[in-house]
């Protein structure tokens, strides 16, 4: 499932799980409901002048 979120400037990607299910990772025990979701990812989107602005941020410029 992905969508965009205007408030974030992004678009999150989530994992579902289709049933109730249990995992082991590294001894470690991890449960999901069906339904479930899990962020995965964000894929950020910039406007010319919000990348300008991040980039002065960091100590760094833009050339147009």
């Amino acid at each position: 499932m992905a969508f965009y979120s205007e408030a974030q400037s992004r678009t999150e990607m989530h994992l579902v799980s289709d049933i109730a299910q249990k995992i082991e990772v590294v001894d470690e025990i991890f449960r999901f409901e069906a339904g479930e979701t899990q962020h995965t990812e964000n894929s950020y989107k910039y406007t010319i002048e919000g990348f300008q602005v991040l980039v002065g941020r960091a100590g760094f410029s833009s050339e147009s």
